[in-house]
């Protein structure tokens, strides 16, 4: 009897145990103590939460038991596990194990992707944790590499030139909250004879009778020897750029082919769609220029710079962003921010002349942000049964009310998310618009 209460008492102060059946030493060194003390109350042989036990698995990630490992490195990386409602281990200790966890997997060699390798999948693009974005400032730098930023479709619609009967040529893969941060285009064969088709229809317009593109109006009616001047306007029309030199070039003398072979004005859309259709019309490029600093950074270039800052706050380049890049006077932090407060500090509300589209002449982004964050498009569908008792009711109206308030509280700019998670002052069934006959 004494006997049988030793062992009991050994077992219950022991507590589960968790398998290291080949002796590696970082995996009993870390993992282990991991383990024991923030998982196995719930995911021992008796508890099983999830039908999961972590006792006797193998520390021997190339076995029977990898599916679980891979499915630990997720849970961990994404920090789904401990719950976020209980205790959590402290940063280093979660990151030795996941460290540990991370070699083993690699050298497996095994198929399927794996948690890093999810954060480069576009969905994972936007993913940050509270931790990093938060906390403690960061003693060294890691140098971001080159990229390529996909155009939002609002940019697409924006920029380009306007025609009838344009197709929405960008297939979108979006998730149901915040829209577009992590989306890919489909450029495939479907994909592609959209996006073609409104080029045609867009140069069309450009040389078409009622353009206000009078320079290339005539491109089309009497030709040139020298298109170089249209082509730099092209580019600046489409692309938001004037043309490098070998682009001057080669678009000159690729028109100069078609109008020997095809006459003037087939030359002129072909030219036209030419640059409709360059990359710069889906993408933003983030290549910078120069040399890398101490830490292997490459700053942007004054245009990449511009861009970003244009479509971080709108949907077209801003006229005063992208003077500022030209003058070169985005080189600095302070440059930048200067820039930048000046464009929101000459911001002003518009207000449609009917509906409930209230918006910021610079900066409609910003107010595009926390209409996402609200969950806005289903607004007119969670309302749109009037309540008894009311006669009129207009369920875009809400949307429109909700507007004027996040647009009061972002002018005030103070505590913004704070007051409007909290603040009671709510405009009801207001309406504020332009009145066109006053002018």
């Amino acid at each position: 009897m004494k006997f049988s209460a030793a062992i009991l008492f050994t077992l219950v102060a022991l507590g589960p145990s968790v398998s290291a059946q080949n002796g590696d030493p970082e995996y009993e060194r870390h993992v282990v103590p991991f383990f024991r003390k923030w998982c196995l109350n719930c995911h021992d042989k008796v508890t099983r939460e999830g039908l999961l036990s972590l006792e006797n698995l193998s520390s021997d990630v190339v076995s029977d038991d990898f599916e679980t490992w891979r499915m630990i490195d997720e849970q961990l990386r994404f920090g789904e596990m401990p719950p976020k409602d209980s205790d959590q281990p402290p940063s280093s200790d979660r990151q030795r194990v996941l460290g540990w966890l991370r070699k083993k997997i690699e050298a497996s060699q095994m198929p399927g992707a794996i948690a890093l390798e999810k954060l480069l999948l576009p969905q994972f693009g936007n993913y940050v944790s509270h931790e990093s974005l938060f906390g403690i400032r960061r003693d060294h730098v890691i140098p971001a590499p080159p990229r390529l930023w996909r155009i939002r479709p609002q940019i697409y619609a924006s920029v380009m030139p306007r025609a009838d009967g344009l197709a929405n040529g960008l297939n979108v893969q979006d998730g149901p909250d915040f829209k577009d941060y992590a989306a890919s285009y489909f450029l495939d064969e479907a994909a592609a004879a959209p996006l073609l088709s409104n080029a045609k229809k867009m140069a069309d317009a450009l040389i078409g009778p009622k353009s206000k593109e009078k320079g290339f109006v005539r491109l089309a009616e009497e030709g040139t020897e020298n298109p170089v001047p249209e082509v730099n306007r092209a580019f600046q029309l489409i692309l938001g750029r004037q043309a490098r030199v070998d682009e001057q070039e080669r678009f000159a003398e690729f028109y100069v082919r078609a109008d020997e072979k095809a006459g003037h004005e087939a030359a002129a859309r072909i030219l036209l769609t030419a640059v409709l259709m360059q990359p710069e019309t889906l993408y933003r490029q983030e290549l910078g220029e120069g040399e890398p600093d101490q830490f292997g950074r490459v700053r942007l270039s004054p245009a990449e710079t511009g861009f970003a800052l244009s479509y971080a706050l709108s949907n077209r380049p801003l006229a005063s962003i992208m003077a500022a890049a030209e003058d070169n006077k985005l080189q600095t932090r302070n440059n930048i921010a200067a820039v930048v407060r000046q464009v929101l500090d000459n911001d002003e509300p518009v207000y449609p002349t009917h509906g409930f589209h209230y918006s910021f002449k610079n900066s409609p982004r910003i107010l595009t942000f926390f209409q996402e964050f609200f969950h806005h498009e289903f607004v007119t569908e969670v309302f749109k049964d009037a309540p008894e008792g009311i006669g009129e009711h207009d369920p875009g109206r809400l949307a429109g009310d909700l507007n004027l308030t996040i647009m009061e509280i972002l002018a005030a700019d103070s505590n913004v998310l704070a007051e409007l998670l909290t603040t009671n002052r709510y405009f009801v069934s207001a309406r504020r618009y332009v009145d066109k006959r006053k002018g």
